[in-house]
């Protein structure tokens, strides 16, 4: 025995030992001892052997410490140090946590009461404690219709199993007692658990527009119930498959999917079926001077005058002050203001519209506080901090520009040096109906770029000759290709030409080929 071990039993003014305490002590010596032996000449089975009689022995002290908590409890431990109860007190003389004190408390109560069976399966080491924990949890929730006889019965299914499962799986075979016990009140509660997640799950649907730090981009936050999630995703990610090819497909797959969904938005703007705001359909107009078009140097600009989307005042009784500053309606219990009231708030506006004109605008004040574009009234989304910040305005190059101008999805308006517009997209520079099917027997119903076999719905008709430069709109000029590659055609250096054999053919850069030989589909 360690020559440091305190015994801390005794009685006092002449009262005599009890028989718990005496036999208390005599596990301290025996732990002592148990401590004090090396464990470096245990062999592989010793060490299992031992690990079993410790597992044991330390739930049945469990199984004591319980018994010990129970009466602790009856009569009022929390006296000795002024705790209200006996969690309270477990959690200051044996530095417990909040959660743990209660729950040992609880399961004492359950063991001498709803599963006295697991009790003594406890005592004889038979289950752990956390198993023990597991099982009064399982046979509580049953029903009150449930008998004494089939409680009985189900805790000593759980009790038999305790033997081969650990505490997760037993609390899975916990929750089939009552579709064994009562299946109809079973699948009554899992309905209703269903159909609550599923209302919880539809409540939570959200889409929140957020800037990401990017040069222009954007973030999309998306919350879908699992069931529309999974439809999104069958969209996305047949879109999202690596594009096959001459030139290989190197995107990361969070980039694949990012285009698949730029594709979808594609394909939901020309359905037949698409979203139209004031009788139009979605649609975005990008303003470039022709003779910036023409050099290819410059940059064109976004400019949604097609379908303008803006916040509107807030329509709601708010009292928030953060959306009610722009409401339209006046908040409830609220007086007219005074005549001088009113002149105040108008020289209070004029000087902050002034202090607007001269001042440049400014971001965030700190990091996370970053303006949703759309964050008005939580109701109606007028209101407060709503500020159309799309990217009406902004300039892109006339690269991508010009890319775009194959895109039926997109209105180019070009404008002459005065400012007149020259060209109002959806004109006869587009391939009609008629010349796409040509175009899509003579390509093979597929994109013509070598090697990729995108279908040809998910195509787009390229200009091979830019019809800035003169290029006619009629098949010898036209040709079939995904978006992946009328993107490599236009931003990486590849080049397509109309072939003497009545097909187009592709010279790839230099840094793809050094030779730049030429390919064919």
């Amino acid at each position: 025995m360690s020559s440091t071990t305190q015994q801390p039993f005794g009685g006092s003014g002449g009262t005599p030992l009890h028989p718990l305490l005496a036999a208390l002590g005599m596990v301290t010596a025996g732990n002592d001892v148990v401590l004090s032996t090396s464990v470096v000449s245990l062999t592989a089975e010793q060490a299992g052997q031992a690990l079993e009689v410790l597992g044991r022995e330390i739930a049945r002290l469990q199984a004591a410490q319980l018994k010990v908590v129970r009466q602790a409890e009856a009569c009022d431990v929390g006296k000795i140090t002024g705790a209200p109860n006996a969690a309270v007190y477990l959690r200051t003389a044996l530095r417990m946590s909040r959660h743990e004190s209660s729950a040992v408390v609880g399961l004492a109560r359950d063991l001498d009461i709803a599963v006295p069976s697991t009790g003594e399966a406890l005592a004889a080491g038979a289950v752990s404690v956390r198993q023990a924990q597991v099982i009064a949890d399982a046979v509580k929730k049953l029903p009150d219709y449930v008998g004494a006889d089939e409680r009985v019965e189900a805790e000593g299914f759980l009790i038999g199993k305790a033997r081969f499962h650990n505490p997760e799986e037993l609390r899975v075979l916990g929750t089939k007692l009552l579709e064994r016990i009562a299946p109809e009140e079973y699948y009554r509660q899992l309905g209703e658990e269903l159909a609550r997640k599923d209302r919880t799950a539809e409540q939570k649907r959200s889409l929140r527009y957020s800037p990401n730090g990017v040069p222009q981009s954007e973030s999309v936050h998306i919350s879908l119930p699992a069931w529309e999630m999974e439809l999104l995703r069958k969209l996305i990610e047949p879109l999202a498959e690596p594009v096959k090819g001459a030139d290989p497909d190197r995107r990361p797959i969070d980039q694949r999917r990012g285009d698949a969904f730029a594709e979808l938005i594609g394909m939901l703007a020309a359905a037949a079926k698409a979203p139209v705001r004031g009788g139009r359909p979605p649609q975005v107009a990008v303003t470039i001077p022709l003779d910036t078009l023409l050099k290819g140097t410059g940059a064109g600009t976004v400019d949604d005058t097609a379908t303008v989307i803006r916040p509107r005042p807030c329509t709601c009784p708010c009292t928030d002050p953060k959306h009610a500053k722009q409401s339209t309606k006046k908040p409830a219990n609220t007086e007219e203001p005074t005549s001088k009231e009113t002149e105040g708030q108008a020289e209070d506006q004029v000087g902050k519209e002034k202090r607007r004109s001269t001042e440049p605008e400014k971001g965030p004040a700190e990091p996370g506080a970053a303006i949703d574009p759309h964050d008005g009234c939580p109701t109606c989304g007028g209101g407060g901090s709503a500020r159309y910040l799309g990217t009406d305005g902004k300039p892109i190059s006339v690269a991508t520009v010009r890319r775009l101008a194959c895109e039926a999805d997109l209105i180019p308006v070009v404008l002459g040096g005065d400012g007149q517009v020259l060209d109002l997209g959806r004109s006869d520079r587009f391939f009609k109906e008629h010349q796409r099917r040509a175009l899509a027997i003579r390509d093979g119903h597929h994109c013509n770029f070598p090697g990729c076999q995108i279908p040809e719905p998910r195509c787009i008709t390229h200009h091979i000759n830019p019809w800035n430069h003169g290029g006619p709109t009629d098949l010898a000029n036209g040709v079939l290709l995904c978006r992946h590659h009328h993107t490599t055609i236009h931003h990486k250096g590849w080049q397509v030409r109309m072939g003497t054999h009545g097909h187009p053919e592709y010279t790839p850069p230099e840094w793809s080929d050094p030779k730049r030989r030429v390919l064919r589909s």
